[in-house]
């Protein structure tokens, strides 16, 4: 900011919105105060405000409001009506429209109370500076618009965001070099071209065509409202690489008719985020897919119990618990048998304090009774649980599996049984004859002697196979 200008002693520096900065006499923002309090008691309004007018720019100066005038003067009748007049002012010191604006006011002013409003602000400028110190100030001020100019630009020339500007016939009049990064040309080559133009090659996300007409610049110069947030692809000049951009477009309009003057566009370069997020959405893809393809109920929830993703055996199973259709946000203890509600709350709950479960359970569906294998997981984010995941894998077909062959085993159990002691015991008695039978020395024929010798090595055969059997029974058993 430049020098405070001589011949005063006290000065008040303003800033409005870091558009433009003055310094100002104390006494006359008091002054301005004063003036203020005056209009709000004469009129009879609820609020008066002096603003500086820069383009659609408004930056309140002081401003006053019945209600505190009421705190210091008590018992005050505040006006009902809610009226409200604006009149423009016209201090030199500052260059730049000031107006007045009275709100709730008790009736329309008319034109000898508007210039009475007028002389009363102009008297009060003339009577703070004297010629001198006011060419000092404006000089001051003028030194200081330059100084903000100089600010503007260099952000303009450095700032990592696109900016461009179209005039009224929507022709480009200016781009920042970030413009001319992104879309990869010259300033020369921008300049003058319009949305129209064919050379831009401009796509929409889903890769139709995107007129000159639709540009967010154009829109914006024919209805005179900004357009935000639109998604463009271009191809300017001979790239082969498309890029992507996301774009705003805010109309400049004229104070006097309301005329869009020019239209200002910002935008910056998306490829990459569009990219990441393509990559995201195929990771998350597949990723549905394998969750669909698992044999298991898979389901998320937050720590409220409610239902964040599920894969539509969940949803299955769900139907067939309770006859329900479970979705997005629903409560998951709302589909479940009552008298599984306070067990699973449990378990959900030790699973949000961090701990890790799994266990088995059954419940009665349509299709009768199924049994699972539950696995209930913390999920963290930032050394922080957020929810749970559940994975709930249908054992019945295996339960089922497992008993038969429980079955099988306790007979098989028997006929183990049967063989070491039902038959081994005639077996036993058999070869204890056939003892006896070759002691007895009144058989005297070789052939008999033979017959039961041949009986004797067939008992003991068979014993041998029978005592295998159940040495390999007692293995699987």
């Amino acid at each position: 900011m430049s020098d405070v200008p001589s011949g005063s002693s006290s000065y008040f520096e303003f800033a409005g919105n870091n558009d433009f900065e003055i310094k100002l006499p104390s006494d006359f923002l008091a002054k301005l105060e004063i003036a203020l309090w005056s209009v709000l008691t004469y009129e009879g309004c609820q609020q008066a405000t002096l603003a500086l007018v820069d383009s659609k720019r408004r930056i309140v100066l002081s401003s006053v409001s019945i209600e505190r005038l009421r705190k210091k003067f008590k018992g005050m009748e505040v006006p009902q009506e809610d009226n409200f007049q604006e009149i423009p002012l016209n201090f030199s010191l500052l260059n730049k429209t000031v107006v007045l604006q009275m709100s709730g006011l008790g009736h329309s002013l008319e034109r000898k109370d508007m210039k009475r409003i007028q002389g009363l602000f102009a008297n009060l400028e003339s009577s703070l500076f004297s010629k001198a110190s006011a060419q000092e100030f404006k000089e001051s001020y003028t030194n200081t618009l330059k100084v903000a100019d100089h600010k503007y630009q260099n952000l303009l020339e450095n700032m990592l965001h696109a900016v461009v500007y179209h005039d009224q016939a929507g022709r480009i009049t200016y781009a920042n070099p970030a413009a001319e990064l992104i879309l990869g040309l010259t300033h020369d080559q921008i300049f003058g071209k319009t949305s129209l133009d064919p050379d831009w090659r401009s796509i929409h996300e889903n890769g139709k065509e995107f007129r000159g007409e639709e540009h967010p610049a154009m829109q914006a110069l024919k209805t005179g409202k900004p357009v935000r947030n639109v998604v463009m692809g271009i191809q300017p000049g001979k790239a082969k690489k498309i890029t992507w951009i996301l774009i705003n477009a805010i109309p400049e309009l004229k104070d006097e008719t309301m005329e869009v003057s020019q239209v200002l566009v910002t935008f910056s370069d998306i490829s990459q985020v569009k990219e990441i997020r393509r990559r995201i959405e195929e990771k998350a893809a597949m990723l549905r897919s394998i969750i669909e393809s698992s044999t298991e109920s898979i389901w998320a929830v937050n720590t409220d119990f409610l239902l964040r993703y599920s894969n539509s055996k969940f949803v299955k199973l769900c139907k067939n618990l309770v006859g329900e259709t479970i979705g997005i946000g629903d409560n998951v203890l709302d589909f479940v048998p009552t008298d599984k509600r306070v067990f699973l709350e449990q378990s959900y709950r030790k699973a949000f304090a961090g701990e890790f479960l799994e266990f088995s359970d059954s419940y009665l569906t349509q299709q009768g009774v199924q049994h699972f294998r539950v696995n209930i997981n913390p999920v963290f984010s930032s050394d922080r649980v957020i929810g749970a995941t559940v994975f709930a894998k249908n054992v019945t077909e295996l339960e089922q599996f497992m008993q038969t062959i429980k079955k099988q085993n306790e007979r098989f159990r028997e006929i183990s049984w049967l063989q070491s002691h039902v038959v081994r015991a005639p077996l036993a008695r058999l070869m204890g004859l056939l003892d006896l039978l070759q002691e007895d020395f009144s058989i005297a024929d070789s052939d008999q002697l033979g017959y039961l010798e041949k009986m004797k090595k067939a008992s003991l055969e068979l014993d041998k196979v029978i005592r295998e059997i159940n040495h390999k029974s007692e293995d699987l058993i």
